[in-house]
């Protein structure tokens, strides 16, 4: 047993050592996650596991968008390993969300740049998410809310919470976005109707709906670009 460890060791101090040298883009896919999986499991050849896992979900992005229950149904992942593989998805999620918001000054006066704000905040996300921005006079960021879970246009969308968490941040303006995860980034029937509520919502306290977002992986549509405010 000391000789099957020793071994392991070894390999795991060469992958570490070349990750180190010569970073993770020369790793193959499975060699990158076997580098992953050996700090879950520290005492145990995981370069199969990395192989069964891959083939499981059918690629890397597969493995670590995989849902909790569904890792640990492959044999040999237990729940720390699993724990791990989806930590690492929702970290970088946060990681670009951080990167997104520490911006200085943002100005949301352009579609692009509020689209690519908001992208972030839905990488990885499986399930449907509604956040809010609370802008200034000046079209500057106030703070920006994940209000809802759920579909856009479900009861769970207050507009009432819209409104008043607006008015508490002090807004002049707002700027919805939300996420299809499994669909296309257009809006939908429901999607509009629901736009039109909340901007009238907002009207009524002298705040203006600015624009609503569609966004699906790393596309986006602007409802305001797409010509839908017009109507509002």
């Amino acid at each position: 047993m000391a000789g099957e460890g020793s071994v392991h060791g070894g390999h795991r101090a060469r992958i570490k050592a070349r990750y180190l040298r010569d970073g993770l883009d020369t790793f193959d896919d499975h060699n990158a996650l076997e580098l992953l999986l050996c700090y879950a499991i520290p005492r145990q050849d995981v370069n199969e596991l990395a192989h069964e896992l891959i083939n499981a979900f059918g690629s890397l992005h597969g493995v670590f968008e995989a849902e909790f229950g569904n890792l640990v149904k492959v044999k040999g992942v237990g729940e720390n390993t699993a724990l791990l593989i989806r930590l690492v998805m929702d970290m970088n999620r946060r990681c670009l969300i951080s990167k997104a918001s520490s911006q200085k000054d943002i100005e949301f006066k352009d579609s692009g740049q509020v689209g690519e704000y908001f992208r972030p905040f839905f990488y990885g996300e499986k399930e449907e998410r509604v956040y809010v921005a609370s802008i200034d006079s000046q079209l500057k960021l106030i703070r920006c809310h994940r209000l809802f879970d759920g579909s856009v246009n479900s009861a769970a969308v207050s507009t009432r919470k819209i409104v008043e968490t607006a008015l508490a941040d002090r807004a002049t303006f707002v700027i919805m976005a939300h996420n299809h995860p499994t669909g296309l980034a257009v809006p939908s029937y429901e999607d509009k109707e629901t736009t039109v509520r909340i901007a009238k919502a907002l009207k009524s306290v002298e705040i203006k709906l600015l624009d609503h977002f569609v966004i699906a992986g790393s596309e986006y549509v602007s409802m305001r670009d797409a010509g839908f405010f017009t109507l509002i």
